[in-house]
């Protein structure tokens, strides 16, 4: 069983180095130092030679998904500066409609109020033509109130003042 055992035991030696150092330069390379990095590659190199050199990776497939991805970002970007300048042109559009209103409500407001002005003029002048009307009235009777009672007084006197009033074109 000996024997067995150290041949078996030789056997699964050899496949572990076949295979294992395969995975050698995957195992913790960020943290291993660069001394172990430079001889790690150098055995890579020692047993496989020139083959490393066509095992690179193609990377084009890789490169157009990140063209793609930086073509969709562009054009999401683009997207909304586009939105962005949509909304402001329509927020000016919408002011631009909204100055109009105002300066026409404006016009519209400014035209009411000067026929109200010119309305609320007319009744003034109304009240102070009636206003004035009735001061002369009211001051007509009472220069007949003080003749009648001039008469009443004395009528001589009452005609004396009734000729200084024609003569001064009061009445």
């Amino acid at each position: 069983m000996s024997t067995y055992n150290t041949n078996d035991s030789n056997t699964n030696e050899a496949i572990k180095n076949s295979y294992g150092h395969l995975l050698d330069k995957y195992l913790d390379s960020n943290h291993v130092g660069w001394q172990t990095r430079q001889q790690r590659e150098e055995e890579a190199k020692d047993r496989y030679g020139h083959l490393l050199d066509y095992a690179k990776p193609d990377n084009s497939t890789l490169e157009l998904m990140a063209r793609m991805e930086d073509g969709r970002i562009e054009r999401r970007k683009q997207m909304e500066e586009e939105k962005k300048m949509d909304a402001l042109r329509r927020q000016e559009r919408i002011n631009a409609v909204r100055r109009k209103e105002d300066a026409h409500n404006a016009m519209v407001r400014g035209y009411a109020e000067s026929i109200m002005a010119r309305k609320e003029e007319k009744v003034k002048a109304a009240e102070m033509e009636q206003k004035e009307k009735r001061e002369a009235e009211e001051r007509q009777q009472r220069m007949y109130d003080n003749i009648s009672g001039l008469v009443r007084i004395n009528p001589k006197l009452a005609e004396g003042y009734l000729q200084t009033l024609k003569e001064n074109g009061i009445i």
